[in-house]
């Protein structure tokens, strides 16, 4: 046995103990070795299939969706690679992007059983049929491919009406309709998105993907249209597919390169734009595209060697924005080091990166990714929040503050940054504002209030209080907590008013008033502070639990609000009896009732309540009728159920254990014992998950209670 299968299999054996930490490094290192290590039986696209696979269940979806594209490149008729692209898409809420790679993937492999049901699940959420798949359309045929005169062609078909000759008739102005419906909507398409009419716009170049799957124009029209909307991650999932269809397409490579700068991704095909001297520019674009795909080829060494010799060609010219240039290029070298895992390397490159381009998003995501990788999650935050307000386009930033907002149990977006700073007092103001939140971690209270002052004094020397109301009432909220935590009501209740008084909807600051009223005995009034809290802001978790105990002190419901208005209450009783009612049919195992109970109440939430109202009910909703759906072993509907649950509430136990038994009934038996893990790490009591994991557990020959997240 070679040594790329002995750590092929040594990796596998890792991925099926779900240690995907190490799994990931062990196939690092079998990718490093030379092709012709790989034998007959194992191939370096099935080692990039793998990896891909590992990527994705980590939460890497870029890198995942590398890796797969990888193949694709090599193997278009892939069905593998089209389905792992297709759930990257899904997961980063692409659903048109995943049901075209599903497409791809049931028409390369017709018998693929994982291809047709990912398409059918997918055809579900987005509300086509079934088995829609727009990629299997009646082939042209080659008469008619070639672009006959209109007129010749209505006249034939005249001919055969006079003739009464009418099913022929109609079947030729069917085929016509169809050879001309591309024309006619591109240039519709095409008019349309010159008049910044994009929504008529997309209608038109989805109709010509519908009638010809391989027209690259309309990919490219669709891909401009979306970033015109500023969607460029969209933009580039079209740019991507015009590409897979023709490579050198020069429209979808440009197009491609800038959407990859707004996303923060290399620019690569973009860079020449930086270089007055052609001649250099030539030579360096060259290299960065070599550079490029030996980073796409998992050679970040050899990447990085050339990248070297363009960072030291550009310091010996005399280039105007040469800063600009070599802070791009130091940042590409930072992620190919990230990539290796010598973060030191790493965090030199991006410190210097950034001494070069203060203002790079690129430099602050890497640190952000280095210190999360060194487990300093704070760091990381403010690294990330500084990368998202240098480009709030860029989407590995974005995806780096959101995993480590959930580490501190924040919103996903969550920026502390996002206050509207004045430049000059930018810096000084952020290091008070984060040594203050440090502070009230490690519980230093009375620290934290001391910065928050200095931070409020320093706003107001620069501002007014009217100009300034943003920023002084999140502090002053801030600071309140700060003094309740102190036991010092009578102060904390004076920030609190202050900012209610410049904020009547600060949702804090009603919380924070509530708690003081709360702690006082005068649960009323508490009561109708924490209601107001969540009018304002229906998810403030402060002030649910504010609500509760509240209501316990008054002998109430735990959810009782008197500010709810009559007719949510009266649609809220209605959805508690059709709730009621479903129990009882599940009781009666009567599962077609119970779904058809569910789904009505579920409409009825839909209806009249906001999203920021509704989503704990839409949740617990969906995992009810995940458990039915299974009963009547519609896996695929129950599969949508679970997953839309853990949208809502990403630490859902009930829909990681829906999805671990969805898994388990599919086969796939890596992924349940995930799921089942994730289920009852997030509530150990949980019975069903014990019993799916012992279950799982034993089919992969491990113990019963063996869990790598406890």
């Amino acid at each position: 046995m070679s040594r790329f299968e002995q750590l092929f299999n040594e990796a596998y054996n890792y991925y099926k103990s779900e240690k995907l930490e190490l799994a990931l490094a062990t196939i690092n290192k079998a990718e490093a070795l030379p092709k012709e290590m790989s034998s007959g039986k194992m191939s370096i696209e099935e080692l990039e299939l793998f990896k891909a696979s590992i990527l994705f269940l980590l939460g890497d979806l870029e890198k995942s969706q590398l890796y797969y594209g990888k193949v694709l490149s090599k193997q278009p008729n892939s069905a593998e690679a089209c389905i792992g692209l297709g759930r990257t898409y899904y997961a980063a809420n692409m659903g048109d992007e995943a049901k075209v790679m599903f497409e791809w993937a049931a028409k390369n492999e017709p018998e693929n059983s994982t291809a047709v049901s990912s398409l059918e699940s997918i055809n579900l959420v987005l509300g086509y049929p079934k088995e829609h798949n727009s990629l299997l359309i009646e082939e042209q045929p080659a008469v008619l491919n070639e672009r006959r005169d209109f007129n010749v062609l209505f006249d034939n078909i005249y001919d055969k009406f006079l003739a009464d000759e009418y099913e022929t008739a109609l079947s030729e102005i069917d085929k016509v309709e169809k050879l001309f419906v591309e024309d006619l909507n591109m240039l519709k398409g095409n008019i349309f998105l010159a008049t910044d009419d994009l929504d008529d716009c997309k209608v038109c170049f989805e109709k010509v993907i519908k009638a010809n799957p391989s027209s690259i124009a309309a990919y490219n029209g669709l891909a401009k249209m979306y970033a015109n909307k500023n969607m460029f991650q969209d933009a580039k999932a079209m740019y991507e597919l015009a590409l897979k269809i023709d490579p050198k397409d020069d429209f979808a490579v440009l197009g491609l390169s800038e959407a990859n700068e707004k996303l923060g991704l290399p620019p690569v095909h973009s860079i020449y734009t930086f270089l007055a001297d052609k001649q250099i520019s030539n030579e360096i674009n060259e290299s960065l595209n070599e550079a490029y795909s030996l980073f796409e080829d998992g050679k970040y060494q050899e990447s990085i060697d050339k990248l070297t010799l363009v960072e030291n060609k550009i310091q010996n010219s005399h280039e105007e924005k040469k800063n600009e240039l070599l802070s791009s290029i130091l940042n590409f070298k930072g992620f190919n080091y990230l990539s290796l895992m010598k973060l030191d390397e790493a965090h030199s490159t991006f410190e210097f990166s950034l001494r070069l381009n203060p203002g790079s998003s690129q430099a602050c995501a890497g640190l952000g990714e280095y210190f999360y990788l060194k487990n300093q999650d704070k760091e990381s935050k403010t690294m990330f929040e500084w990368s998202v307000k240098n480009n709030p386009e860029n989407y590995f930033a974005i995806q780096g503050l959101a995993k480590v907002n959930k580490i501190f149990d924040l919103p996903l977006d969550h920026n502390s940054l996002d206050l509207g700073i004045p430049e000059e007092i930018n810096d000084e103001f952020i290091d008070l504002v984060t040594g203050a939140y440090s502070d009230f971690d490690n519980k230093n209270f009375l620290a934290a209030v001391g910065k928050i002052e200095r931070a409020i004094n320093l706003v107001l020397s620069v501002t007014d209080e009217v100009d300034s109301k943003k920023q002084l009432v999140s502090l002053y909220n801030f600071k309140g907590f700060n003094h309740l935590s102190l036991g010092e009501n009578k102060k904390a209740k004076e920030c609190f008013e202050y900012s209610l008084e410049k904020n009547s909807s600060s949702s804090q600051a009603a919380a924070g008033l509530g708690e003081i009223l709360y702690l006082e005995g005068k649960d009323q009034e508490a009561k109708t502070m924490f209601e107001y809290a969540l009018q304002y802001e229906p998810r403030n978790t402060f002030a649910i639990s504010g609500l509760t105990k509240a209501n316990k002190s008054l002998g109430l419901a735990e959810n009782d609000n008197t500010l709810i208005p009559k007719i949510k209450k009266d649609k809220t009783v209605k959805i508690g009896e059709l709730i009621d009612s479903a129990y009882i049919a599940l009781q009666e195992k009567n599962y077609n009732e119970t779904v058809k109970l569910l789904s009505e109440a579920e409409f009825i939430v839909e209806d009249n309540f906001n999203k920021e109202e509704s989503y704990e009910t839409i949740a617990k909703i969906n995992n009810f009728k995940g458990f039915a759906l299974l009963s009547l072993e519609k896996v695929g509907d129950a599969k949508e159920c679970f997953e839309k649950a853990l949208q809502l509430i990403p630490n859902s136990s009930q829909a990681c254990a829906g999805l671990g038994e969805v898994f388990y009934l599919s086969g796939k038996d890596n992924e349940a014992k995930v799921m089942f893990q994730w289920s009852i790490k997030n509530n150990a009591q949980n019975k069903y998950a014990t019993v799916g994991l012992a279950k799982v557990n034993k089919v992969l020959g491990l113990p019963e209670n063996d869990n790598s997240l406890v």
